[in-house]
């Protein structure tokens, strides 16, 4: 099983990220990546599952019991955990440009191509 920490793009960069060009994907997320957000940690047999698991597909992907979502990253009222996160909230499904940071500290990138290791 992997161990792995998701990173998103923060939400002031998310529509600057390269769309189709693998080589500018790369190049962003090295260029930026000091300033993405953890957002949860999970185990997962490889990347694609990981993927999966940080997508909504059903419900929200947050809610998966594989997933670990960092506490600031989820909306209380009170001591209520709420299902439905304020429009404003900013969690998403990890896209094009996010990483996966493997354990060991290996970074994966995400890009229309499918997964990129970082060096």
């Amino acid at each position: 099983m992997l161990q792995i920490t998701v990173l998103h793009v923060p939400r002031h960069l998310y529509g600057q990220t390269p769309s189709f060009d693998q080589k500018a994907q790369v190049a962003f997320a090295k260029e930026n990546m000091l300033n993405y957000n953890m957002v949860a940690k999970l185990s997962a047999y490889d990347l694609e599952k990981a993927y999966e698991l940080t997508n909504t597909i059903n419900y929200p992907w947050y809610q998966n019991a594989e997933v670990d979502v960092f506490h600031e990253f989820i909306f209380y009222v009170g001591n209520d955990r709420k299902d439905t996160l304020p429009d404003d909230f900013g969690i998403r499904s990890t896209s094009i440009g996010d990483i996966f940071m493997l354990s060991n500290g290996s970074k994966y990138l995400v890009t229309s191509a499918g997964f990129e290791l970082l060096s």
